[in-house]
């Protein structure tokens, strides 16, 4: 019998979605980490360290449940993807979508801060939890 590591790893498409969903995890972590004006490959390594101590730290969470400091590194890990996507999200109001939205139900047609944060909070925990769901055996 094969031991786990000796057990070819199987590729699908969910895998593959986690691993986008976790390489837009990063990115929004790397764009948060960004604008604080370091500098490029200074910035990539203190994103990769804080992708990585943040995803088996939210393990802890989604794997074990109510552990307290896996749910943190969760709350953490949204903050700083809505922060990489603030400034995509404060944006939308310009897509065929909101305007379809906004005239349809009579909204203002310039997308408020508060509906913004709104949804950078919730792509931010989508980014979050999203590839832990997916990448699970």
């Amino acid at each position: 019998m094969a031991t786990y590591a000796e057990q070819p790893i199987r590729m699908d498409g969910r895998r593959i979605a986690g691993l986008i969903a976790q390489a837009g995890s990063f990115a929004t972590t790397w764009a948060f980490i960004a604008a604080l004006d370091m500098p490029p490959l200074i910035g990539f390594g203190v994103a990769l360290g804080i992708e990585i101590v943040l995803y088996y730290g939210k393990k802890l969470a989604f794997e074990q449940g109510a552990d307290s400091i896996g749910w943190v590194a969760v709350a953490l890990d949204t903050l700083l993807n809505a922060g990489g996507l603030w400034p995509i999200t404060k944006r939308f109001s310009a897509t065929p979508t909101w305007i379809m939205l906004a005239e349809a139900l009579g909204l203002q047609a310039q997308m408020s801060s508060v509906a913004a944060l709104i949804i950078a909070l919730v792509l931010g925990f989508i980014l979050s939890a999203l590839p832990h769901r997916l990448l699970r055996k």
